[in-house]
């Protein structure tokens, strides 16, 4: 997705967007691919299943429910390689 569409989805400057989104792909949470004069974005699944399987096990010392709920309903997605496909 263009930063631009991300960021009216999530209401914030396309500027603001494009800072963090090339952040998170500096840190391999992002994929970029640019085609022509727009950079499209996508999460690289396996890198988002290990920071959530960090966080669940090891930040939460294995209990999800100390994290929050948005953890709790991800982890039962992102622990699954076909639920992350």
């Amino acid at each position: 997705m263009p930063s631009s569409d991300i960021a009216d989805r999530i209401g914030i400057s396309p500027t603001s967007a494009s800072f963090h989104l090339k952040e998170l792909d500096r840190t391999g949470l992002l994929i970029a691919t640019r085609q022509g004069r727009f950079i499209r974005y996508a999460i690289h699944v396996e890198a988002m299943r290990k920071l959530l399987t960090y966080l669940t096990e090891d930040c939460c010392q294995g209990q999800p429910d100390l994290c929050g709920s948005t953890i709790k309903a991800t982890r039962k997605v992102c622990t699954s390689k076909e639920g992350c496909k």
